[in-house]
């Protein structure tokens, strides 16, 4: 299964195309822009490089909510031009297939759970501050900010001090219990 990519950050975009396995066969990046100027690269990119389902993970705030009617949308950034832009649905006018939808940081936590440091682990916990990464994995488990679902952890970083919070999965991690289709 061919599947694209997005990962939709606040000073540029990178697009790709792999498989359910995390193997990629192309990438491409580029600024990002005011929605007009980005968006059109996007949907070339993927146009191109025909994919069975995508998924995005985008700088925010974003609405993930399926029962609001700012699902999808970029929220209240203060990035020019995206604030309250539909970015999901923008996608989905072009794409027939499956979208996932989360945060750059949700998505990052995922591919390290599914591929990367958390893979086999119990817990996974990726904190981003600012272009400063830090993870601590044990488990993926699911939940929105500020709920009381899944599993809180706390573990020493590697950087110092504690971490701990929250993970939400949007995708199920083949083989392995928690999170929902993401689309």
């Amino acid at each position: 299964m061919r599947i694209g990519a997005i990962e939709a950050g606040g000073t540029k975009f990178v697009c790709g195309v792999g498989n359910e396995s995390g193997l990629m066969e192309d990438s491409i990046s580029f600024p990002t822009g005011h929605p007009e100027e980005t968006l059109p690269q996007v949907i070339s990119y993927f146009k191109k490089n025909r994919v069975e389902a995508i998924g995005i993970g985008s700088f925010g705030p974003v609405g993930l909510r399926r029962d609001s009617p700012t699902y999808g949308f970029i929220t209240t950034t203060p990035k020019p031009g995206w604030a309250q832009y539909p970015f999901l649905d923008a996608m989905r006018r072009h794409f027939g297939v499956p979208f996932g939808w989360d945060t750059d940081v949700n998505a990052a936590a995922f591919g390290e759970a599914a591929w990367g440091a958390a893979e086999g682990l119990d817990s996974c916990v990726y904190d981003r501050h600012g272009h400063r990464r830090r993870r601590i994995c044990r488990r993926p488990t699911r939940s929105r900010p500020g709920s009381s679902g899944g599993r809180p952890c706390a573990r020493e970083a590697p950087s110092g001090g504690f971490l701990s919070g929250r993970l939400r999965l949007p995708w199920r991690l083949p083989g392995r219990d928690g999170g929902g289709t993401g689309h």
